[in-house]
């Protein structure tokens, strides 16, 4: 589990403990919300939280943002794999944890409705990730360089931020940049749990793996994402971690 203890000074650097005690309070109910789910199922890794609890910017109306994570890494009991895979699939996991944060925190169906989410991950997830995302990513650069190729100027144009701008087409439309999905960005959200820090390091050593710029491509899109779900209005600036650097430093 994250310490976002006063006294560890990484904590200050990255998460903002509430300054009102009743948010603490709530804060410690997550907590403890969480262990009692994972006493219950163990497959249950983390609670990983981001948003307005994490940066100190929370109101007693806030809602809870974030992802529960369930591992379904096949552990050789046919039966239990099973079971697990109908809960995560029947809802049951997500909706009992939504009900257990309500009772113990007296919070609203609203404020942990569509912000808590679940993500299933095996180690198969994590060890391919990285991967996969490069292979995407070259594909998506030779698509996008041909596609520039492709263009043309009107002879129009519009207003832009500096003025009248030429107004240029292109063949075909413009390729979308690949993403990691949720269940690898979401592991590096604030902890509450302590069962994804495993996970977290294969997947910062699986970078080892790849050419360095491949890696840093890879920490950026991870770090985009972490700018967006714990960034924007704080009080304090957020330092989070956006290079492969970052990334060992503080998950090896």
């Amino acid at each position: 589990m994250e310490d976002y203890s006063e006294e560890n000074p990484a904590y200050e650097k990255r998460f903002q403990m509430p300054e009102d005690e009743e948010l603490r309070e709530r804060l410690k109910g997550v907590q403890h919300t969480v262990k009692d789910f994972q006493r219950e199922y163990p497959e249950v890794l983390s609670f990983s939280m981001y948003g307005s609890m994490v940066k100190d910017t929370a109101t007693l109306e806030s809602d809870v943002d974030g992802t529960l994570f369930i591992d379904v890494t096949p552990t050789g009991d046919e039966e239990g794999d099973a079971s697990a895979l109908e809960r995560v699939e029947s809802g049951e996991y997500l909706n009992t944890f939504k009900t257990d944060l309500q009772d113990r925190l007296g919070l609203s169906a609203e404020q942990v409705g569509k912000d808590v989410k679940l993500e299933t991950i095996s180690e198969e997830d994590v060890s391919t990730a990285a991967e996969k995302f490069v292979l995407s990513n070259e594909l998506y650069k030779e698509e996008r360089k041909f596609w520039e190729s492709t263009k043309r100027d009107t002879g129009r144009t519009e207003d832009g931020m500096f003025g009248e701008m030429p107004v240029y087409e292109y063949e075909g439309e413009e390729p979308s940049a690949p993403d990691l999905s949720n269940n690898i960005k979401a592991m590096f959200n604030m902890d509450v749990g302590g069962g994804i820090h495993k996970y977290r390091q294969q997947f910062v050593n699986s970078l080892e793996h790849l050419e360095p710029d491949q890696a840093e491509d890879v920490c950026r899109s991870i770090g985009a994402y972490l700018s967006f779900t714990e960034g924007g209005k704080r009080k304090e600036m957020a330092k989070l971690p956006i290079s492969l650097d970052d990334f060992k430093n503080k998950y090896l």
